[in-house]
């Protein structure tokens, strides 16, 4: 197809677009509903050892943590010097994917959990006067473990009784687990887990889930996962499957929960995405007594289809039976192989690629807020990122007896930092292998694969920006 074609699709595809960030995919591990009750089971106290522990035979090997692969932890404890007791004790747990956005998000949470200890007034007084609080830019989990222990540490160190037996401060122990579970596309949901103890009794317990943008560093919430005219839909479907921590469905004649299902949904205190769904969540006493524990409710993806905005509908809700096909079923009059797009052949109707699409390590298609999906004719268009890079992506498909068949495809973005091409070139290099030939002057980069031409250069406009299509 010739270059002068491709000038006005890419034009209207041009997708404003942040600095890059590094994708990295999240380990398989099973830390969501309802499996999270075996983090519990055969550990004391949560993951926090021996709670209520406080004289000074505590030993730092009671502590007790869920088999996750990579998860760094730290603890701060300190001993009164004019008692006997041991006064203070937080533990942080984090795993995190090196995103930035992620990193910052986690970082930011850490931060606001311990600003909210018993002592937290004098962990903001230290920080703000003599330190200039990070938050944003600490590289690692294990960085912003190492720092907020640090913070907590200096705080403890200061705190005393006045006497023997006589406390200023209630004795606190606090403890945050924050863990990566899943993820599709640049979505990433985490598990949390908040504990604290300050001789007060109770549920001191609570489990989350948060699905965070890993590209804006974003929290998800309703408004940006459901459709806005479809939010009743949604109360009701979560009605239907709201139950306690130990499965059981939330009693209706109950006086405390006569309200509307609107009403209800109003309580929760968060939403997440996870394998077996949309789940919706109520702290302990935000519904009950908090004896039952949290109440959620999880809503599979099948019957969140057309409620859900796009493109998470396209991507979440599952295939028919009509679309999970053969590629092999599909022929081209022209006996060309199927578009190859980083292993993906490009074949089926827009949900089946999508979906197909969604779990390539080259190429996620954006999920969040400000993802987009619009299907007009023979034409797909959508936002993908490729290496953190978001792009707009057009899929022409084919008419007639070839309907169903990706003709070719289209990318563009406004990046006009050479690093964002160079960064483009290596990827498509990494999958496709070394370009058959390269024009320096245009910095046109040209491959040939399984019978397909492949071309990455700069766009000809003069927003500038920059371009690859397959046909």
């Amino acid at each position: 197809m010739k270059r002068c074609i491709y000038i006005l699709p890419a034009l209207i595809l041009l997708v404003c677009c942040g600095s890059p960030q590094k994708q990295t995919n999240t380990l398989d591990i099973d830390l969501v509903f309802p499996a999270q009750s075996a983090f519990t089971k055969d550990y004391n106290s949560i993951f926090f050892g021996k709670i209520g522990y406080r004289d000074r035979t505590f030993q730092q090997d009671t502590l007790k943590f869920p088999p996750i692969e990579s998860l760094v932890h730290e603890s701060v404890f300190t001993m009164c010097p004019t008692d006997t007791c041991f006064a203070e004790y937080a533990v942080l747990a984090l795993r995190c994917p090196p995103i930035q956005p992620l990193l910052d998000w986690v970082a930011d949470t850490v931060h606001t959990f311990a600003n909210e200890c018993p002592i937290g007034d004098g962990l903001q007084t230290y920080n703000d006067k003599e330190h200039d609080i990070p938050k944003k830019h600490l590289k690692s989990d294990q960085e912003i473990c190492n720092y907020y222990v640090g913070q907590l540490q200096h705080v403890y160190d200061k705190w005393h009784c006045t006497g023997e037996g006589d406390h200023d401060n209630i004795n606190e122990q606090a403890g945050l687990l924050i863990a990566d579970c899943w993820n599709s596309g640049n979505l990433f949901t985490f598990f949390r887990i908040d504990w604290y103890d300050w001789m007060s009794g109770g549920n001191n317990v609570r489990e989350s889930w948060w699905t965070v943008d890993s590209t804006t560093g974003k929290l998800l919430t309703l408004e940006d996962l459901i459709q806005p005219e479809k939010l009743d839909t949604l109360s009701t479907l979560m009605m239907r499957r709201l139950a306690d921590a130990e499965g059981k469905l939330l009693l209706r004649t109950n006086s405390n929960y006569a309200l509307e299902d609107k009403d209800v949904i109003g309580l929760a205190d968060g939403c997440a995405l996870i394998p077996e769904g949309l789940i919706i969540f109520f702290y302990p006493y935000n519904l009950g007594s908090g004896a039952e524990g949290e109440f959620l409710s999880v809503i599979p993806y099948e019957e969140l289809n057309g409620i859900l905005r796009e493109p998470l509908s396209m991507v979440l809700a599952p295939l028919s039976q009509e679309e999970d096909i053969d590629p092999r079923d599909f022929r081209r009059k022209d006996g060309r192989p199927h578009i190859d797009l980083f292993g993906v052949e490009l074949v089926g109707t827009p949900k089946r690629i999508l979906h197909e699409l969604s779990g390539n390590k080259f190429i996620n298609i954006d999920l969040g807020p400000e993802g987009f999906y619009n299907e007009t004719g023979n034409k797909v268009i959508c936002r993908a990122f490729i290496g953190g890079i978001p792009f707009g992506m057009n899929l022409t498909f084919g008419e007639d007896e070839e309907a169903g068949l990706v003709k070719d495809v289209l990318f563009a973005n406004s990046e006009t930092d050479w690093t964002v091409m160079a960064n483009l070139i290596k990827i498509l290099s990494d999958y496709y292998g070394q370009p058959e030939s390269i024009d320096y002057y245009e910095k046109r980069y040209n491959w040939n694969s399984k019978g397909h031409s492949i071309i990455a250069r700069p766009l000809h406009s003069k927003d500038s920006g920059w371009t690859f299509f397959i046909n």
